[in-house]
This record gives C-alpha cells, sequence and structure tokens, in this order.
C-alpha cells in the first residue's frame, strides 16, 4: 500500500454535512483526516437519504461538524443509535444569524426562522474555519501547529476572497438580485444586495405573492433569475419567461468553496442593470 493510503487508512474521519466544509477541513486538515459529506455535491439536501452502503461508512466517523439545519435530524438520529461516541459540533454557534423575515420563513432550512446558509460569507467562514481548526487541534493534538499554521493561510485567501468579491460587485448599482431559493442571505448582507426569493417557505409563491415579487423585480431593474441546481426551479422558470429575465445558474453549495463564490459574484454581477 502507498504511503499516502496507508496514511488515510489510519486517519479519523470527519464528517461534513455540506460540499463546501469539506473544502474548509481539508484546508486546515490536509490529509490528517478523512472527510467525508453527508450530502453529494448537486444534491438537495432536504430531500437526500443516506444510502445503507454510505451509512456504514459514515458510522466510522470520530467528529462530526454540523450546521444545526432540520435536515440533519435524520443524521442525528442514526449517530445517537449507532454511533454514540461520535463528537459533534455545531458550527452555527457564535455565529450571528439572519431572522428570516415574518411570514417568508424557508422552513425547508430553518426550524427556528433562522438562515442556515451562513458558509456563503466569507467572513463567517474564517469564523467558522477557526472553529474547526481548534477543534481539530483538540482533537489531534500531535497536528496543532500544522493545523494553525494551514489556519493562517486559509484567513488570509478568505479575505483575499472577501476582497475580489467587493471589487466585482463595486460597479453594481441596482442592489437587487431574484433567486429561486433563498440561499444567500449571507452573502448579501455582506455585500449590500438584496435577497428576492421565489420560493417562500420552501414553496412556489402564492398569487399574491407573486404580484408582489414582479413589482419588486420589475423596480429593482433586476434582468436576470438565479437558478440553483439543487432545488425546485419552476416557480423561477416561471417567473424569469414572464418578465424576460435571463436564467442563470450557481451552485453556492459545490465543494470548491472560492470558485463558488467567485462565480455567485459574477452571476450578481450579472444578473442586475450596471
Amino acid at each position: 500500500m502507498p504511503a499516502s493510503a496507508q496514511t488515510m487508512a489510519k486517519a479519523p474521519m470527519v464528517l461534513v454535512s455540506s460540499p463546501p466544509y469539506a473544502y474548509l477541513t481539508r484546508l486546515v486538515a490536509g490529509d490528517t483526516v478523512q472527510v467525508e459529506c453527508l450530502i453529494p455535491p448537486g444534491t438537495n439536501p432536504h430531500l437526500f437519504e443516506l444510502p445503507p452502503k454510505q451509512v456504514q461508512k459514515v458510522l466510522q466517523g470520530a467528529l462530526w461538524l454540523r450546521l444545526g439545519e432540520p435536515m440533519e435530524a435524520k443524521f442525528l438520529e442514526i449517530f445517537r443509535a449507532h454511533n454514540p461516541d461520535l463528537r459533534i459540533v455545531d458550527l452555527s454557534t457564535g455565529i450571528p444569524m439572519i431572522d428570516l423575515a415574518h411570514g417568508h420563513q424557508d422552513e425547508c432550512c430553518s426550524h427556528d426562522g433562522q438562515d442556515r446558509h451562513f458558509w456563503t460569507s466569507p467572513t463567517l467562514a474564517k469564523q467558522q474555519l477557526a472553529t474547526i481548526t481548534e477543534t481539530l487541534a483538540s482533537m489531534l493534538p500531535q497536528h496543532a501547529e500544522e493545523y494553525r499554521a494551514n489556519l493562517a493561510l486559509g484567513l488570509e485567501q478568505l479575505s483575499q476572497l472577501d476582497q475580489e468579491i467587493r471589487t466585482r460587485l463595486a460597479s453594481v448599482r441596482s442592489k437587487a438580485i431574484a433567486i429561486s431559493h433563498p440561499a444567500l442571505g449571507y452573502f448579501c448582507r455582506d455585500y449590500g444586495i438584496e435577497q428576492l426569493s421565489i420560493e417562500i417557505e420552501g414553496k412556489e409563491p402564492l398569487p399574491g405573492d407573486l404580484a408582489a415579487l414582479v413589482k419588486q423585480i420589475q423596480q429593482k431593474n433586476v434582468t436576470a433569475m438565479l437558478l440553483l441546481p439543487q432545488h425546485n426551479n419552476q416557480g423561477a422558470m416561471r417567473l424569469a419567461g414572464l418578465l424576460s429575465l435571463r436564467v442563470l445558474v450557481i451552485d453556492p453549495y459545490a465543494s470548491d468553496y472560492p470558485a463558488a463564490m467567485r462565480a455567485t459574484a459574477s452571476a450578481i454581477a450579472n444578473s442586475v442593470t450596471l
């Protein structure tokens, strides 16, 4: 067996709920841990069920970096029953959460009216990267120095990413986007953008809501509709057709976190009237 394969065979398994956290964990840990994502890239996290083969694999996990989302309850039940020694760290701890507007709560992503897509903020990603680092350092103290050195490099990378996005969006005059699923709340908060979600409470808009959305999109000079491949885009597509909006696809859940955030910034820049 090659040396690298031997290393991975002995490395503890770290579970993450979403692909961006696989990227952030590897940024700190390198090959000192095995990283297993519970939700495969491109999959709707609220509909996905672990196949039996993957259940057996993830039960070997030593640490789970969770987000506090309702969809994680199904994993929590499995781990409590079959892997009670699993260490669980909630990365939402200490995050200044967005309270979703009353009557427009995305219940598929929040059981308490709070937005859980906080990884879309590079600034909050830095905070979570520090949490991941300290968690791994306490679990594997022999690698603590390496982890903290990687943290410094990772924080610099995320700061550069944040500055790139600010520069990319600096010339955008219209500060609103239309999107099929409200996944960019924290991204938009960071960069002064208003998010107009087509989904309301995880469902297609009612006629009254649709009329209000049409008015907002027209008033705010939005010229494109952002779609997420993991979610139901039917209502957004109908609205895009009705208003002759360009359709752009983004994937903030993608495993290449910096590339996904850059692509999101570019899509936003192209989704409004410049």
